[in-house]
């Protein structure tokens, strides 16, 4: 029987130390160079392109959530350090927030709108035009003697109708025959007659010329308002042509939407 020598009968376990030191030096290398990457072909651009499956770190942070004590998770918002903090309730007033395009609600005070006031205007200047061109009713011709209505509830009745001379005693007033005339008005309504717009023209002839209004010591005006049942007189002074005019004629009204009342006659000596 050979023998072997020392040499010999360790050779085979110094190689199988060689080589699982060998794999063990293959592995390491294997394992810090990462998976094994596809082979490109040639001329293929070789930049790295990212991972875009990989979630960023700060996206991820949003979606992180975390649960408290009791059971309960609260959402927390990532910054863009990438720092997180708790959302906390928002208690500031929202009543003085307002959405961008959002419509305004309907306010429930009625508003005079510029637009409207100026309709109104527009409409009530109309009508007052309209009343304005409307000429008043002349009522029937009655002998100066008669009594006329004023309004619903009054009348007027010429008391004096007389041929008389005026002196100049105002810029503008004329010295010459004149005719006097005082008229007188009873309030048998229940209520006040307004009689601040009581107008009475006089005219001549049978052409109803105009006849100037005069004015001198002798008269007077009718109050602005006339009470119920009481009566009221006024005297007024007209210039004539000539000392003989004629035929006078005059209208009388108190500006209260009623008709005007004529009356003509001959006035005496």
């Amino acid at each position: 029987m050979k023998r072997q020598t020392l040499a010999e009968a360790s050779a085979p376990s110094l190689r199988w130390i060689a080589l699982a030191a060998t794999t063990m030096l293959l592995a390491g290398c294997a394992a810090s160079a990462g998976p094994p990457r596809a082979a490109m072909p040639a001329g293929a651009n070789t930049q790295e392109v990212p991972d875009v499956h990989a979630p960023a770190a700060s996206e991820s942070s949003k979606a992180a959530a975390t649960k408290d004590s009791d059971g309960t998770s609260t959402q927390l918002q990532g910054t863009k350090d990438g720092a997180t903090h708790a959302d906390e309730p928002d208690t500031a007033d929202k009543s003085k927030e307002t959405t961008p395009g959002a419509e305004p609600q309907p306010s429930t005070t009625p508003e005079n709108k510029p637009q409207d006031l100026k309709a109104r205007g527009g409409l009530k200047v109309a009508k007052d035009a309209d009343q304005a061109r409307k000429q008043p009713v002349v009522a029937k011709t009655v002998p100066l003697e008669a009594t006329v209505p004023v309004g619903s509830a009054a009348k007027m009745t010429i008391k004096e109708l007389s041929l008389t001379k005026a002196e100049a005693e105002g810029i503008g007033q004329v010295a010459g025959p004149a005719v006097l005339i005082t008229l007188r008005v009873d309030n048998r309504g229940k209520k006040s007659l307004d009689l601040s717009h009581t107008e009475l023209l006089a005219f001549a002839g049978a052409e109803l010329t105009p006849l100037a209004p005069l004015s001198d010591p002798r008269t007077t005006s009718l109050e602005p308002e006339l009470a119920a049942g009481d009566s009221a007189t006024a005297t007024y002074l007209f210039a004539l042509p000539e000392a003989k005019p004629g035929e006078i004629t005059l209208r009388f009204s108190t500006g209260n939407g009623e008709n005007i009342q004529q009356l003509s006659g001959t006035p005496s000596a």
